[in-house]
């Protein structure tokens, strides 16, 4: 799911929004401009409250990978996200491993 962040005219990050229409509209009547295109990100230039919710973010280690998931109050996740974990014993490294003991078991 694509997001536009937002950025108020104070400089203050607001919440992100997925109203594509509203930012386009803004974006061609100059009330707001593109700060950033990568992540999309646009400067309001008009006073707005500066309300924000108050998010969670949730972290699972696991074995291989780790869950991420960020939600709002009412349990409604924002976003989620998966991280895959680089494995310390790849096939790679088993033969030195082996050889390592038969040079230990020659003593």
């Amino acid at each position: 799911m694509y997001q536009v962040y937002v950025i108020s005219n104070t400089d203050k990050p607001l919440m992100p929004t997925v109203r594509f229409g509203k930012v386009r509209r803004m974006l061609k009547s100059g009330r707001a401009i593109v700060i950033s295109r990568k992540p999309f990100t646009i400067k309001l230039l008009y006073d707005t409250p500066e309300i924000v919710q108050s998010l969670t973010l949730g972290i699972d280690p696991g074995t291989n990978n780790i869950g991420v998931a960020v939600r709002r109050e009412d349990r409604v996740a924002v976003f989620f996200g998966e991280l895959e974990t680089r494995t310390l014993f790849n096939s790679g490294f088993q033969p030195s491993l082996e050889s390592s003991l038969n040079i230990m078991l020659l003593f």
